[in-house]
């Protein structure tokens, strides 16, 4: 899994770890999720994370389908 500098240290400065889901809509036409929610903390109710290890960084995810992110990327608002 490939990791933004900017995101590394975003997450890195809030302690190492990230979890990422899918947001609505939960995939498009071919089946990617659309849009993707991400925390630095364990986001409440939700369950099923998957772990995976990218440049030092403990990233918890739950994608449909069993996918795996392939970039995760820090994006302004």
């Amino acid at each position: 899994m490939e990791v933004s500098p900017e995101a590394e240290e975003f997450v890195r400065g809030r302690g190492g770890q990230v979890w990422v889901w899918a947001a609505q809509p939960r995939v498009c036409c071919w089946g990617t999720p659309a849009y993707m929610h991400a925390a630095t903390a364990p986001p409440v109710h939700l369950a099923g994370f998957s772990p995976a290890e990218s440049a030092g960084l403990q990233v918890w995810y739950r994608i449909p389908d069993a996918r795996r992110p392939d970039v995760l990327a820090s994006q302004s608002p």
